[in-house]
């Protein structure tokens, strides 16, 4: 069914006005997003979300992990690659350190042809970036992809090197105090609607918002990333437990989404024609009922 059947055309401007009126911190919901791997996906997000609060919180929270005062366990899965002859359980558990860590490693091994899913679990030395690397190697020594999976406490000095300090190159706390300049520029048009000239084109995006849920309806095909352990543990830290990392942009120019509905109104938008639309009230409730 074509927007122009189910809501009633605005103009940009009438499409600002609307977002400018609504409330900061209002609950909104986006169905049917398609990001750029292919997942589909519902979100419940808060609308209008200064990114300051959101630096501070996790700084304040960061720090407080640093000082003991607060803890957690986060679950880290990852790719690296693997030097055919470490893929043993002997090998990759010879490595005794009182920071090993009880860790999953999966692989796919070849014999004559057939492909053999394998799972490895043991005591592992995460900091042997030697063993565990994020580079595949040469074409005569080429490494073996492994999918690693293990669940870290607060304590871990991996954990605490990926916090690390603000004046370190690398930090999650360097990144929320000292961030890199943004290399993309925004035009604000409204309350978290910015707009970006790209290829040519205009591209609108709701921005300045925080997802508090998801429900993933098409996973997504994601390519195979290796990365090293620390790396990896920034990533789950910031995903998991930082506001940062919930932090959100919907691209709205494309289309790729079924609809937005902020306070009841439902917005779409014709990712041909790029222009937006108000659904009207029944089928705003079809379009809730169907999810």
């Amino acid at each position: 069914m074509r927007c122009d059947e189910i809501g009633v055309n605005v103009s940009k401007e009438q499409f600002c006005e609307y977002l400018n009126g609504v409330r900061g911190g209002q609950y909104f919901s986006v169905k049917g997003y398609v990001n750029a791997e292919g997942e589909k996906a519902d979100h419940i997000l808060r609308f209008g979300i200064k990114y300051a609060q959101i630096k501070e919180r996790d700084v304040r929270f960061l720090r407080d992990v640093l000082a003991g005062s607060k803890a957690f366990t986060v679950q880290v899965k990852h790719g690296v690659w693997v030097s055919p002859a470490m893929l043993s359980l002997t090998a990759l558990t010879a490595s005794l350190t009182p920071d090993n860590v009880h860790v999953k490693a999966e692989y796919v091994r070849e014999e004559l042809g057939i492909k053999m899913p394998v799972t490895l679990e043991g005591s592992m030395n995460l900091m042997d970036v030697f063993t565990f690397s994020n580079h595949k190697g040469k074409k005569d020594e080429a490494k073996v992809q492994v999918t690693l999976s293990y669940e870290l406490p607060s304590t871990h000095p991996l954990v605490i090197a990926a916090i690390g300090e603000a004046d370190l190159q690398g930090t999650l706390l360097q990144g929320l105090i000292n961030p890199k300049q943004a290399t993309s520029e925004y035009d604000k048009e409204a309350t978290s609607a910015y707009s970006m000239e790209k290829d040519g084109m205009t591209k609108w995006y709701i921005r300045d918002v925080l997802r508090v849920w998801k429900k993933v309806r098409v996973p997504g095909s994601y390519e195979f990333k290796a990365s090293l352990p620390i790396n990896a543990v920034k990533n789950a830290i910031e995903s998991q437990l930082l506001l940062k990392g919930k932090y959100r942009q919907f691209i709205l120019s494309d289309g790729q989404f079924e609809t937005i509905v902020i306070e009841g109104q439902a917005i779409l938008c014709d990712g041909i024609e790029e222009e937006f639309y108000f659904a009207l009230p029944e089928h705003v409730t079809e379009r809730a009922e169907a999810v």
